[in-house]
């Protein structure tokens, strides 16, 4: 009996063939590989969205306080910051104790304040201590406040820092991943006359074009954010002109941020965005394709 087997030359050749037929998918599986994580990366901005929208429906109008929230010097070492934030009815935001001299009780951090509205019902956050300790134990739940693209990320990133007029620091830090960037002026919150709307969502000039959220991150892997600076892009021009994410991207001084957020990587050079009336789009990161994201306008 006759057998026959594969050459060492035939062997080769097939390897070839393979290796070749491999060339020729790795682009197209890494390709949609990326795909994913953009739509993925869409949806998380998307169901965020909703849980603003749902939260501020239960608020009076009024989404969660985030970025620089900037109270009166004389509620240092105040038992409530309600009043501070004029919310002397506690119906607008969420509160938690935090154990701080500075101040007894804080605002719920952004994770905590839409925790309900994103199906994460058995959280509990009746103060600070206890938001700590529950976050280690949920990580995975926190995913819908991450984007699968984003490298470095922030391991510990805060969603606010509360201000006493310039004068004394707050860095409340909720050690809980957050991929992106909040609009202070929408978030945020100021005692004096400012160009922040505390939340309040029906001031939004124009929410088709206004941002909430938007991909970000910190420009260096071992940035941890322990010094309690959360991500946010802020308005500091006078009223004139909209300001816009393009002013912040050129640094001309009219949006500021702690550091340089924008991620030329994440998306192959875009950037998804939520913007104010609950859409998510995709804008190149571009002085002229970030020409028409607003981020304050009144």
């Amino acid at each position: 009996m006759s057998r026959r087997a594969f050459t060492l030359i035939e062997m080769l050749v097939t390897i070839g063939i393979i290796a070749i037929v491999i060339a020729l998918l790795f682009p197209l599986i890494t390709s949609a590989r990326r795909g994913a994580q953009t739509i993925n990366c869409t949806s998380n901005l998307r169901q965020i969205g909703i849980a603003i929208h749902s939260h501020a429906s239960e608020r009076g109008g009024y989404a969660p306080l985030g970025g620089m929230i900037i109270v009166p010097s004389s509620f240092v070492g105040a038992t409530s910051i309600s009043a501070a934030l004029e919310d002397g009815a506690r119906n607008r935001y969420d509160y938690i104790k935090s154990g701080s001299p500075l101040v007894r009780e804080v605002i719920m951090p952004l994770h905590g304040a839409l925790a309900a509205q994103l199906g994460m019902k058995y959280t509990r956050f009746d103060s600070f201590d206890s938001f700590e300790v529950e976050k280690h134990s949920t990580l995975a739940d926190w995913s819908t406040f991450t984007c699968p693209s984003a490298r470095p990320r922030a391991p510990s990133a805060t969603t606010f820092v509360i201000q006493f007029e310039g004068q004394t620091m707050l860095n409340v830090l909720n050690g809980l991943p957050f991929d992106f960037a909040l609009n202070d002026a929408v978030f945020g919150f100021d005692c004096k006359p400012s160009r922040r709307l505390a939340g309040k969502l029906s001031k939004v000039h124009n929410p088709s074009k206004t941002f909430l959220l938007a991909d970000a991150a910190p420009p260096f892997a071992s940035m941890a954010f322990r010094d309690g600076a959360p991500l946010f892009w802020s308005p500091e021009a006078p009223p004139g002109s909209p300001l816009t994410l393009a002013d912040a991207f050129v640094e001309n001084g009219r949006v500021t941020s702690q550091v340089k957020l924008f991620d030329l990587q994440r998306h192959r050079g875009r950037i998804n965005v939520l913007y104010a009336d609950g859409h998510v789009g995709e804008e190149l990161l571009t002085a002229q394709g970030l020409s028409g994201t607003i981020v304050a306008n009144w």
